[in-house]
């Protein structure tokens, strides 16, 4: 399946959320205490469905509390109302078996004291008819003439059926008050944050935009700018930059995140983030004010293994309790390292492809060059790599002849049917990577790696030097002036 097909169905249903039993009348939480009830650590999850008068339909929603929820009886908290909320903590209910580790970042971020510990509301899409709950109704409506409709493809994306008005009313006066009948909520609006990704960071500064006086702070993820799925149309991301010119909340009683990756789908977003950057700076929400933050995340894609890998981020904005510094996590790349060597399939040369979360890593097939080595005495092949996840599943090949889609472990020998035992220290020969700068100045040679390894200089009559390399600048010293080959590349030591 290729990548923008697997983000269309990624967008439109996000995990499906499990029907809600029916019921009789709009009124308070109702508990879910049969079928699978998603768990978390630390704190802990209600399940419930609630009625909707506004959408005549039942949602499902969790409802975290941290730890300190029962110990500290008279304590009241601050509320975080989250979209897709199937996603949120549990991977057996995520769409992709991949969650945003909520409760993880949630739990980091209140044993540090950093944060007013809050309660976390998730609310479960409606499966197909999340894109009419999640876009912004009067964007679509009202700020797109009625000759651009067919061409903005907005009415095609939701089937003519708009919900946006209704799942905020909903929200704002349905679910709102169900919880802060039920839980000791801190109910007013500086206490109140939306948050979610994509079409639901969509949702999440639309919620603030129309209910200023409900929320005081939306976090919006990836936010899906451009509407629907053709990357080039400007018609919907340009009527969405016009309502928010027009309804943006006053910044002073107001917070705003705002972030993005740059890699496929988030890519598209790249114009249309920062313009919005720029209007609501315009509009007051700026970082020195400490009302808006954003962060755009270089590397990451569209999925919630991305999500989860900043989710503290926002988090922290909107429920930091003092002014104590915070060292968000760094979601940088990992580097990955696996060998080949099966004596059975005498390749002359190897090739490796791997993807994770639908996302290709080692390039298009028939995937990335493996380096040829010699491990424990016999024919091998290398590759080190990097990449914000961690690979799901890897395919050796040369060329032709391919083994199985294997199973991703880092630091593995694999043989033909898959991973057989952890890397030992038996490679005889260095290791190469194309991740390793060169350049002379003066009587010595500069060295840059990400990685420890052995670079090999070799002169032009033969003679080789090995010289052991540690991550970040080496200085190698001692050579005679003279040409030199390393890396495939030629310098002049004089």
């Amino acid at each position: 399946m290729n990548f923008r097909k697997l983000c269309f169905i990624a967008i439109l249903a996000s995990g499906a959320a499990a029907a809600a039993p029916d019921a009789a009348a709009a009124g308070p939480l109702t508990e879910i205490s049969t079928g699978y009830i998603p768990v978390c650590s630390p704190g802990i999850i209600r399940h419930y469905y609630i009625k909707s008068p506004e959408l005549n339909a039942n949602f499902t929603v969790d409802v975290w509390l941290p730890d300190c929820y029962e110990s500290r009886g008279e304590e009241r908290h601050p509320v975080v109302y989250m979209h897709d909320g199937q996603n949120l903590f549990d991977p057996a209910t995520s769409f992709a078996g991949v969650a945003w580790e909520v409760d993880l970042a949630l739990g980091k971020l209140i044993e540090g004291d950093y944060i007013h510990a809050p309660i976390v509301v998730g609310i479960h899409n409606r499966g197909d008819l999340r894109p009419s709950d999640y876009i912004p109704e009067k964007a679509a409506t009202q700020y797109i003439a009625e000759n651009d409709r067919n061409a903005s493809g907005m009415w095609s994306l939701v089937g003519n059926k708009f919900y946006g008005d209704e799942y905020m009313s909903f929200i704002a006066n349905t679910l709102k008050p169900a919880v802060d009948a039920a839980f000791r909520t801190l109910d007013d609006a500086a206490n109140t944050f939306i948050m979610g990704s994509s079409m639901g960071g969509l949702a999440s500064i639309y919620a603030l935009c129309e209910y200023p006086d409900v929320f005081g702070g939306a976090a919006c993820l990836s936010t899906h700018w451009i509407g629907n799925f053709d990357y080039g149309n400007t018609i919907f991301p340009s009527a969405m930059i016009a309502y928010l010119t027009d309804a943006l909340p006053d910044a002073a009683t107001h917070r705003l995140y705002l972030d993005r990756g740059t890699v496929d789908l988030d890519s598209s977003y790249d114009k249309w983030e920062e313009i919005v950057r720029t209007l609501v700076r315009s509009k007051g929400y700026t970082e020195e004010a400490d009302n808006l933050m954003t962060y755009t995340d270089n590397g990451a894609s569209h999925n919630e293994i991305y999500w989860a890998a900043r989710v503290d981020r926002p988090l922290h904005f909107m429920l930091k309790s003092s002014d104590k510094p915070y060292t968000p996590s760094d979601p940088g790349e990992q580097t990955f390292h696996v060998i080949f060597q099966d004596s059975s399939k005498p390749w002359t040369r190897v090739n490796a492809f791997t993807w994770a979360m639908g996302v290709t890593q080692l390039g298009t097939w028939p995937g990335t060059k493996m380096q040829e080595i010699v491990y424990n005495g016999q024919q091998a092949w290398e590759i080190s790599f990097t990449h914000k996840i961690e690979p799901s599943n890897i395919i050796f090949n040369n060329g032709s002849a391919q083994t199985a889609d294997l199973d991703f472990k880092n630091e593995y020998v694999y043989d033909f049917k898959g991973p057989r035992e952890a890397i030992s220290s038996g490679i005889d020969l260095p290791r190469t990577t194309e991740q390793t700068l060169l350049r002379v100045e003066g009587r010595t040679l500069i060295a840059e790696t990400d990685a420890s390894r052995i670079l090999q200089v070799h002169t032009v009559d033969g003679r080789s030097y090995s010289f052991v390399l540690s991550p970040g600048l080496n200085t190698i010293t001692g050579l005679a002036p003279g040409l030199y080959i390393s890396e495939g590349r030629k310098f002049i030591i004089r």
